[in-house]
């Protein structure tokens, strides 16, 4: 997943430069990006990251003899901590264009 983020943020992956819109956006998301960062950068940060990896985003989701709201509820878990993961990508690469 972080390839991707990686690949769609590239300069002009769309096709043309952002507008000065689409740059304010983006500096919006990264102050929300930066946030994340400054919780999960640090030892106690990583660890419990490292635990949400572990028991959400590792885990099987469909498991044997459950219902689909359990699963429902473990695939919603998974999305948070992929989240998470793309935050502090975007927090960790900077602007797109890299300006």
């Amino acid at each position: 997943m972080s390839r991707l983020v990686h690949e769609l943020r590239k300069p002009d992956v769309f096709g043309k430069a952002p507008d000065e819109a689409q740059r304010e956006r983006w500096a919006q998301g990264f102050e929300i990006a930066k946030m994340h960062a400054d919780v999960f950068n640090n030892e106690p940060g990583q660890r419990l990251l490292d635990h949400w990896i572990r028991v959400f985003l590792a885990r099987s989701i469909v498991r044997p003899g459950e219902d689909a709201f359990a699963q429902g509820i473990r695939e919603g878990q998974a999305d948070v901590v992929r989240q998470l993961l793309a935050q502090l990508d975007m927090a960790r690469l900077g602007p797109p264009t890299g300006g």
